[in-house]
């Protein structure tokens, strides 16, 4: 659960800081969609990665 919510404000901080750095596509809401699906996959992609690096740890 900790690596969880860490996970979740690591997700917050990068969007927060990917919406900075696509001001223009973030006045499309459009694009802004597409943008948010992506950055899921990607978010999805990088917690799969944490996830299976804990689980020897929780097995201990």
């Amino acid at each position: 659960m900790v690596a969880k919510n860490c996970g979740k404000a690591l997700y917050y901080k990068l969007y927060r800081d990917f919406l900075k750095m696509n001001k223009k596509l973030a006045l499309s809401a459009k694009n802004l969609i597409f943008a948010n699906m992506a950055f899921e996959i990607i978010f999805n992609a990088i917690n799969a990665i944490f996830v299976i690096r804990l689980l020897p740890f929780k097995r201990n």
